[in-house]
């Protein structure tokens, strides 16, 4: 309901990179414009190193290189006052990322699910936000940052059309190149950002105190298989779980 922007783009730019190592004869078609000794030092770079992904920023140096996730300005952008979720009813439904599917149920355990999901549905409000995320490169050398930021462009441009299916809208990429670090003294850390600036939906749930009973259907619903409030319910929009299925073992690639 809330949406994570950073935990995605640390899913991606992991999964971008990983696959990149694992197939770097792909490096020639996505540097074809470079010179072969620039393209052959980005392979070697690949290949000899271990990239950290790390959101926020790394308490030392020994995470060297690495791609350092954090956020930037962040407001929100109300599409009006006391805005209701009702009017954006059509726009979720039907999208992909609330669609998984849950368990099997009995019929009467689902029928109390699908009882709690409409009154729960008449709780939730929306509104919007302009968001600005920053992956930064960080390396001990200058060549090194360099060839990070031009990875790092490639992969936030291959996963595009996951972010789309995220209901990001106007996605936008800029670059800049930033101060040295001199706290990580000896190491002298070099550093360019990839800025990601998007909007998006977020979803909340309001009165709080009277939608408790509603989660609990949603757990546990055989206690309630019996409750007379339980007589179904509008044919309303359903809340469903949604996440990506995909499981990072670990922060480095």
């Amino acid at each position: 309901m809330i949406p994570l922007p950073d935990d995605f783009l640390l899913e991606y730019t992991m999964r971008n990179i990983a696959w990149l190592k694992a197939h770097p004869e792909f490096l020639d078609h996505i540097f074809y414009t470079a010179r072969r000794e620039t393209v052959t030092k980005i392979e070697a770079f690949l290949a000899e190193n271990s990239i950290h992904v790390t959101l926020g920023y790394p308490r030392d140096a020994t995470v060297l290189p690495a791609f350092v996730i954090v956020m930037a300005p962040e407001e929100e952008d109300p599409h009006g006052i006391g805005d209701q979720l009702g009017a954006f009813q059509e726009f979720y439904r039907g999208t992909p990322m609330y669609e998984q599917p849950g368990p099997d149920l009995p019929p009467e355990e689902q029928a109390v699910v699908d009882y709690a999901e409409d009154i729960l549905a008449d709780h939730l409000e929306s509104t919007g936000m302009r968001a600005t995320y920053r992956i930064e490169c960080w390396a001990a050398n200058a060549d090194m940052v360099t060839f990070m930021y031009a990875i790092l462009k490639w992969s936030t441009w291959a996963c595009r059309r996951d972010m789309y299916r995220l209901n990001w809208v106007n996605v936008l990429l800029s670059g800049i190149d930033l101060e040295p670090m001199t706290e990580y003294k000896p190491n002298f850390i070099y550093r360019r950002a990839l800025q990601i600036s998007m909007e998006y939906e977020n979803v909340y749930y309001t009165d709080l105190a009277s939608i408790c009973k509603y989660g609990d259907m949603l757990r546990n619903p055989s206690k309630y298989t019996e409750d007379p409030e339980v007589a179904g319910g509008p044919d309303s929009w359903k809340l469903c779980p949604h996440y990506y299925s995909h499981e990072i073992s670990g922060y480095t690639i």
